[in-house]
C-alpha cells in the first residue's frame, strides 16, 4: 500500500471537514485504518520526509516495513526554447498549477505581489493553471488592485506542459503537500521553483540551488520577488533539469517499485 500524502491518512479530510473528528464515523475510520495497516507486507510513501513523519505519528509500527518511491513521469523530447523564451511578455513569466484552494496557498502569490512597487510589477507576468474554491475571491482581488496586467487566470488546462514551455519559473506556495506532481512537470522542463517548505517539496527543491525554499507565509514570497535579480535563474533551471534526470524519470519510479515487489520473495 503506498500513502500519496505528508504521512497523515487522513490530513485532507480534517482539513476539509474538521467537526467529523469528534464523531464515531472518524473513530470507525481510524479502527479501519489501523486494521489495513496491520495487514500490509509493506507500505510505501512518495517522499522521505511524508515516511519520516508517519514514523514520528507512528513510533510503534513496524519500520522494516516502510519504504517510500518518489513520483515519476516521462520524459519529453529537448526542445531549445530559445525562441520561445525570447518572446515572454516580462522578464519573469511564471506559471502556477493546481487546485486553486486556501491549502495550495495562491493568495500568498498574489498579496506579496501587490506589494512590489509599479516599476518592479511591469517585471512580472504570473499565470494561474486551475480551477477551485479560492478562484473568485482572487480574481475579485486582483480586479480590485488593478493587478490583472500582471496576474492571469486560465482555468483547468489538460496539458500543463505546454503552459509552462511558455515561462522561465514555476511558483507553488502550498500549506501542505505529499509529492506534487505539478513540481515535477517543471523540474522536467528545466524551470527555476519558487516553492514551500513543506512535505515532500524540499526533496525536490534544493534553496539557492534549483530554485528558492520558503515558508509559506507572504513576506517571503514578497522577499522572494524582490530579490530575483541577485541570482542566476537560468542556472537553477538548469540543476531543476539535471534533478528530474537524476529522481523523478517514470523508469526510476518503476525501477524502485520493482525492487521493492522483488524483496517481498
Amino acid at each position: 500500500m503506498v500513502i500519496h500524502s505528508n504521512g497523515e491518512s487522513f490530513k485532507m479530510l480534517n482539513i476539509y471537514y474538521p467537526k467529523l473528528r469528534n464523531t464515531n464515523y472518524y473513530k470507525h475510520l481510524l479502527e479501519q485504518e489501523q486494521e489495513v495497516l496491520s495487514s500490509v507486507d509493506k507500505l510505501g510513501f512518495v517522499a522521505k520526509n511524508a515516511m519520516e513523519h508517519f514514523q514520528n505519528l507512528n513510533p510503534s509500527y513496524d519500520s522494516n516495513k516502510l519504504f517510500y518511491v518518489y513520483n515519476g513521469i516521462g520524459g519529453i523530447p529537448k526542445i531549445k526554447r530559445t525562441e520561445q523564451l525570447a518572446k515572454l511578455p516580462a522578464k519573469y513569466t511564471f506559471y502556477c498549477a493546481g487546485s486553486i484552494t486556501k491549502r495550495k496557498g495562491q493568495e500568498l502569490i498574489i498579496r506579496a505581489f501587490n506589494g512590489l512597487s509599479e516599476e518592479e510589477k511591469l517585471q512580472f507576468n504570473i499565470t494561474f493553471l486551475g480551477d477551485g474554491a479560492e478562484k473568485v475571491k482572487l480574481e475579485n482581488f486582483v480586479k480590485v488592485n488593478k493587478l490583472d496586467k500582471h496576474i492571469f487566470f486560465k482555468g483547468f488546462v489538460n496539458d500543463v506542459t505546454s503552459y509552462l514551455m511558455q515561462s522561465n519559473g514555476f511558483m507553488l506556495t502550498s500549506y501542505d503537500e505529499g509529492l506534487p506532481v505539478a513540481i515535477i512537470e517543471a523540474l522536467r522542463l528545466g524551470l527555476p521553483i519558487i516553492s514551500t517548505n513543506v512535505g515532500g517539496i524540499p526533496e525536490m527543491v534544493e534553496d539557492k540551488h534549483n530554485g528558492f525554499l520558503i515558508e509559506p507565509k507572504e513576506e517571503e514570497v514578497f522577499q522572494t520577488f524582490k530579490n530575483l535579480s541577485q541570482y542566476n535563474l537560468d542556472e537553477m533551471g538548469e540543476n531543476s533539469q539535471k534533478m528530474y534526470e537524476e529522481k523523478f524519470t517514470q523508469n526510476a519510479m518503476f525501477r524502485d517499485y520493482a525492487n521493492i515487489f522483488l524483496s517481498l520473495n
